[in-house]
Formats: structure tokens, C-alpha cells, sequence
């Protein structure tokens, strides 16, 4: 009888030393998330800083004002704010002949042409795609070999400083559309004066 306990703690305890290594490595993953949602945060709180400097002096109904308020920007935000920033806004102006100008034009990431959710939120590859295009944004070596895509128009956006560090998939707010808006606006009047 005790021969079989031995051998049953025995097997317990190699069984559990797995476990802790399975559990150090999810820790450390955790951490290592951790590290990178700070930057991030420290990144937002600079943008809040900067929120009253953007606002002063603007009407409630103007459509920046609202939308830096927006905890998650939509698809439909990104379809609007490329348009303001195409100076199109007065040629197309519901938002069905905006998007319908965006398709013709080749502006929307292949995975969105024919299936654009106008209410589900933008994610921050679909807006760097957007403003590569918006841009015309050559980029480097692998965008000019391999085409345009959402990871790629992020690095480079990340890259000129027009869009805040992040991964394809993040959800944007409007705090960071109006700041990518800002940056594009500042990108392409720097590209001007040269």
C-alpha cells in the first residue's frame, strides 16, 4: 500500500512541474502584453492632453468634435473622415455615394470590397490602408514588390509618424482618427513644400 502512494505522489509531482513552466510562460506573456498596452496608454493620455488644444474653439454639432469624443470609431467614421480629407465632402454626401466613390477608387482593402460593415469598428490596419491610399503612398521595398496591405500601410503610417504604434486588428478611437487625420494633413502639406 504505501509502495503505491509513493508511486502516485511521485507521479503527481512530475505532472505538476509542466505545469509550472506553462505557467511562468503565460505569466511572462502577460507581462510582456502589459508592457505594450503601457505605451500605448501613455500614448493616449498624451493625445487627452492634447484634446483641449483640438476643441477650443469648436461648435458641438461640427463633426470632429464629435467624433473625438467616441470611445470606438466605426468603418462609417473612416469612410467620412477620408472623404473630408479628399476635400470631397461637398460632391458626396450621403454616406452610400461616399463609400461608392471609395470602391470605384480602389481605396478599401481587398477583404472589405464587397463587404463593407458601415457600424462595426475600425480597426487601425483598415485606416492606415485608407490613408496610403488617400496619400498615395509609395512606401518602401516590400510595399512596392508585394502591393499594399493593412500591415504594411500601418508600418509605414507608424513609420511618418501619421498614426499611433499599434497592431492591424486594434480598435481606433476618435481621438486617434482626428490625431491620423492631423498627421496625414501635416504629411501631405510637408510633401507640398518640398
Amino acid at each position: 500500500m504505501k509502495r503505491i502512494s509513493y508511486i502516485l505522489l511521485i507521479f503527481v509531482i512530475g505532472m505538476c512541474s509542466p505545469c509550472e513552466g506553462v505557467l511562468q510562460t503565460a505569466r511572462m506573456v502577460e507581462e510582456k502584453k502589459r508592457v505594450s498596452l503601457r505605451k500605448s496608454e501613455v500614448l493616449i493620455e498624451k493625445l487627452e492632453e492634447e484634446e483641449d488644444i483640438v476643441i477650443k474653439g469648436v461648435r458641438e454639432e461640427d463633426y470632429f468634435y464629435r467624433l473625438i469624443n467616441k470611445k470606438v470609431a466605426l468603418n462609417e467614421d473612416a469612410v467620412k473622415i477620408i472623404i473630408i480629407f479628399l476635400g470631397l465632402e461637398n460632391e458626396y454626401i450621403d454616406t452610400d455615394s461616399q463609400v461608392s466613390y471609395l470602391k470605384e477608387n480602389g481605396f478599401f482593402p481587398k477583404k472589405m470590397i464587397h463587404d463593407i460593415d458601415l457600424q462595426r469598428p475600425l480597426e487601425k490596419g483598415v485606416l492606415a490602408y485608407l490613408y496610403c491610399k488617400a496619400l498615395n503612398i509609395k512606401g518602401g521595398l516590400i510595399l512596392r514588390i508585394f502591393g499594399l496591405s493593412q500591415r504594411y500601410a500601418l508600418k509605414e503610417l507608424e513609420y511618418e509618424g501619421i498614426t499611433l504604434p499599434g497592431k492591424v486588428n486594434d480598435i481606433v478611437s476618435g481621438k486617434e482618427m482626428v490625431h491620423a487625420f492631423s498627421g496625414a494633413v501635416s504629411h501631405l502639406s510637408e510633401r507640398a513644400n518640398k
